[in-house]
């Protein structure tokens, strides 16, 4: 499961930079190097941390927010879930009752720990 392809930056490298590192290459963290040494590693949640802390922005949450939020209703299978994710790009997806009210939301971070479907679209367990 070790990914051989790391993304690396340099210490002086500013935090704009760094977000804009991470949505190129499409990854979550960032290794920190500084003439051949590693210096340590920088996560989107390093970054946002930082943002909520210390930085006191002008923008809204209204500047950012997708309006075209996708929704799946309580009883679609984890596999249609995951082609919304994979098919529109997204990192989350809102769940609702039959009658549309939001009953939470699935993130793609929680995926991994969830037990796949098989073919026939059972649940494997081990029983």
């Amino acid at each position: 499961i070790t990914n051989p392809n790391l993304t690396v930056v340099s210490p002086d490298t500013s935090l704009l930079e760094a977000v804009r590192t991470m949505i190129e290459n499409d990854v979550n963290f960032l290794v920190i190097v500084d003439k051949g040494e590693i210096i340590g590693g920088i996560s989107k949640r390093d970054i946002v941390n930082f943002y909520g802390k210390h930085v006191k922005g002008i923008r809204k949450v209204e500047d950012i927010t997708r309006t075209n939020a996708f929704k799946v209703n309580r009883l679609h299978s984890i596999r249609h879930v995951v082609k919304l994710m994979e098919t529109n790009d997204i990192d989350f997806i809102l769940v609702t009752s039959s009658d549309n009210k939001i009953e939470g939301a699935i993130s793609k971070s929680a995926i991994p720990f969830i037990p796949m479907e098989d073919a026939k679209g059972e649940i494997k367990t081990k029983r």
